[in-house]
């Protein structure tokens, strides 16, 4: 699920800027991530898909849910509104949209299985998905529904995560994959992790960008 951000992001700024065919080549990767990933049954992905085993491991990892609709949110900014396929990439974002709707955790934040509520709060993913359903909200890719939804994640990410030092905590450490669910549960929190935070600016940004609204 990682690879789906390092991958569409990309496509989607050489066909704003070059030629509309790299658009053609990320809806092929929304398609081909969704096919191997997607968990129909709970509108969620699945962290990796084993070629030898010919089946994905059903674990919904918080940040590699994060990743995907991080990455289809860009797409859906930079494709043009006439895009034959946009619908397609749409379609796809509002399904996952309301499959993590669904795995909030009581507190507001995201877990680090987003299925389970026994693992723990884990900031990264839930900033990506504060960003994904700002850019819901400020587009107008979703009703207005959403918008309880990222300020309750907002409230308790501001309020545990950062210190008076603006450290960002919570942040899942780097991972690879596991076909077993232990693996994932015990990956540790750290401070300050690159993949937090950034990911927590832009957060704080998309979130300043909705109030206005």
């Amino acid at each position: 699920a990682d690879d789906c951000f390092m991958s569409i992001p990309f496509l989607a700024r050489l066909g704003a800027m070059r030629n509309e065919k790299y658009f053609d080549d990320a809806v092929t990767q929304v398609r081909g991530f969704r096919h191997y990933l997607y968990m129909e049954d709970k509108n969620i992905y699945s962290h990796i898909y084993f070629p030898e085993d010919k089946k994905a491991n059903r674990i919904p990892w918080g940040r590699g849910n994060g990743w995907v609709i991080f990455a289809l949110s860009e797409l859906l900014m930079h494709m043009p509104e006439n895009h034959p396929e946009r619908e397609t990439v749409l379609s796809a974002f509002c399904e996952l949209a309301e499959g993590i709707k669904a795995c909030q955790g009581k507190n507001g934040m995201w877990h680090q299985l987003i299925d389970e509520e026994t693992t723990y709060e884990e900031s990264s993913g839930t900033c990506m998905f504060i960003i994904a359903l700002s850019r819901a909200i400020k587009y107008k890719w979703t009703d207005d529904s959403f918008r309880d939804n990222l300020i309750r994640a907002w409230n308790r990410l501001s309020e545990t995560c950062i210190d008076e030092e603006e450290n960002v905590m919570g942040v899942c450490v780097g991972s690879g994959c596991n076909k077993e669910r232990e693996y994932y549960r015990v990956l540790p929190p750290c401070m300050n992790d690159d993949h937090g935070v950034g990911i927590f600016l832009l957060a704080a940004t998309e979130v300043d960008s909705i109030s206005k609204l």
